[in-house]
């Protein structure tokens, strides 16, 4: 019978195995039962919700944040590319934070999605996630992909902007750059 450190060192070696090319987000049946619970019980992996695991370290205390923030996109777009498939998008005000570099973990991100079902999905720390039943898509080239999370391009954003603004003060030469980037004859829009 294997001693409980080669026992550990078995469901160590499963772990390594998921997390090649940085991976920190899996699903419970990513592992065997038995795996699950060795790992979960030692400190390497924690709860997200049902179903869902992120990496941890042993030595994290518990209520120890940092696994969860570090983990936080990640988990975003790995839960909404297996409930919704390429049937979502992030909301455009964090699509425009995203593309800024601007990756602060907000409270709550809106995922856009036809399969929405208009629900809050509360996660851990005070973040939830909450799925927008929206009627359509967007036309693909208005949508972007950033580590793994569909967002709405910058054209499509400086478009959404422009045109929302019918008094809109953008000087020329920059309103010309957005139409030009967006796609947009040069009669259009401010």
């Amino acid at each position: 019978m294997a001693a409980p450190n080669e026992k550990l060192a078995e469901s160590l070696d499963v772990l390594k195995a998921l997390q090649e090319g940085g991976h920190r987000v899996f699903r419970s049946d990513d592992f065997s039962r038995v795996h699950r619970e060795r790992l979960v019980e030692n400190g390497f992996l924690q709860d997200v919700m049902k179903g869902w695991l992120i990496s941890s370290s042993p030595g994290a205390r518990q209520g120890d944040s940092s696994p969860w923030y570090a983990s936080f996109w990640e988990f975003c777009a790995r839960y909404c590319r297996e409930r919704f498939g390429d049937e979502w998008y992030l909301s455009p005000e964090q699509s425009l934070w995203l593309q800024g570099q601007r990756t602060v973990i907000p409270d709550q991100v809106v995922v856009n999605s036809p399969k929405g079902t208009n629900n809050k999905i509360e996660l851990p720390f005070g973040t939830s996630l909450y799925d927008l039943k929206v009627p359509a898509m967007p036309a693909t080239e208005n949508l972007a992909t950033g580590d793994g999370l569909r967002l709405f391009s910058p054209a499509a954003l400086a478009r959404q902007a422009c045109l929302a603004r019918p008094g809109c003060r953008v000087c020329p030469a920059a309103r010309s750059t957005v139409h030009r980037r967006a796609g947009l004859p040069r009669s259009e829009g401010p």
